[in-house]
């Protein structure tokens, strides 16, 4: 067990971000059974040999992710230094199963394959538009002091605990940003081994996660009434 502190969110470091959010899930191909044909070649031999072959590209790939390049904001990507104070905040926390932490290599083929730019504060953001580029729609930070990433180390260490979060006024599609802020939280627990906690550190629930999303709808219709005046 880890013995460092959680880290404390201010609204000095929260971000926001959109676009769907892809669950990654189910790269690997299902065996199957087969019996042998009449000509007597061995079905089932020769699809277990393409199941592996399958399985080994899937690895590769995933290998591949994890050791590429960590991507950056593009040339049209918000700065969060520009944002006004926040009037909302949602925070969400992925704990690990293992005691020993999140890989750091899933992590980054995590964040490379759901398109994560790291960027301001030294942490992963994710954008409303492609290539990195328009509003954050939520950000994700180590769940531990000083809550940073370094990508140069990051494949080699054990990360204890991630916490994403975003902020309104902020993403111009703002339930959008808190759906993939949601599903990415989601995709984290089930590929690394997780459970999702809310803000106050419990098992999130369905109707916290439905209570946060009449937030985002309360606030947006409140900031529309507020432009009309």
């Amino acid at each position: 067990e880890s013995d460092e502190e959680s880290i404390v969110l201010t609204a000095e470091d929260i971000p926001s971000i959109e676009a769907s959010v892809s669950d990654i899930a189910g790269m690997l191909s299902p065996e199957f059974e087969t019996e042998k044909s009449d000509g007597g070649v061995d079905e089932k031999n020769i699809i277990n040999n393409q199941v592996n072959d399958g399985r080994q590209e899937a690895a590769d790939m995933m290998t591949q992710a994890a050791y590429a390049p960590v991507k950056k904001p593009g040339m049209n990507a918000e700065n969060l230094s520009d944002r006004p104070e926040p009037g909302l905040v949602l925070v969400t926390h992925v704990v690990p199963h293992d005691e020993e932490g999140f890989c750091g290599e899933d992590i980054l083929y995590l964040v490379n394959s759901c398109d994560l730019r790291h960027g301001e504060k030294d942490i992963f953001h994710r954008f409303e538009q492609e290539h990195g580029n328009g509003n954050v729609q939520f950000s994700m930070a180590n769940s531990f002091k000083p809550g940073v990433f370094d990508p140069e180390t990051l494949l080699h260490e054990r990360i204890y605990g991630l916490t994403l979060f975003m902020s309104l006024p902020g993403p111009l599609k703002a339930m959008d940003a808190f759906e993939a802020m949601t599903e990415m939280a989601s995709v984290i627990a089930r590929n690394l081994g997780g459970d999702v906690h809310d803000e106050t550190h419990s098992i999130m629930a369905l109707q916290t996660i439905e209570h946060n999303r009449q937030q985002v709808r309360d606030f947006v219709r409140k900031q529309k009434l507020a432009d009309k005046k």
